[in-house]
């Protein structure tokens, strides 16, 4: 193994594996290995089948190394925590969807959103079942 590394977006992902093992794939991240000249992204997730990605161009701009202050997926893992905020603090309360709705529309996670759409929609269907944003 040469590095470890955590995607910046799950487009590599869909259609690969189930959507709602999206997250554990993305939070795990990938090991970079060397198999003679060609490079391949190998799965951590420990629980669920390992996948191999081959080395691209476009998969090493998805797989980036982390930024200075913050992994790729520190957004990820931030509006998850709030989502988990939101489930266990207001979970009988009759503006739950509307916090639920507030968390995914800050400024903040804009981003987050765009580049883990499909994780974000599952995450939230599981823990909030019958919202619809």
């Amino acid at each position: 193994m040469l590095q470890r590394f955590y995607p910046s977006s799950e487009c590599f992902l869909i259609g690969k594996v189930n959507d709602e093992d999206l997250f554990g794939y993305i939070f795990h991240g990938f090991a970079h290995f060397k198999v003679g000249s060609n490079g391949a992204y190998v799965s951590f997730c420990f629980n669920k089948p390992q996948i191999q990605i081959q080395q691209t161009p476009e998969i090493d701009e998805i797989m980036r190394q982390k930024d200075a202050e913050q992994s790729n997926i520190s957004g990820l893992i931030r509006l998850s925590t709030r989502l988990k905020h939101v489930q266990i603090r207001y979970a009988e309360a009759p503006n739950l969807f509307e916090r639920v709705k507030e968390e995914l529309s800050k400024t903040e996670f804009k981003d987050v959103i765009t580049n883990f759409k499909v994780t974000i929609g599952t995450l939230v269907d599981i823990m909030f079942p019958g919202y619809n944003n």
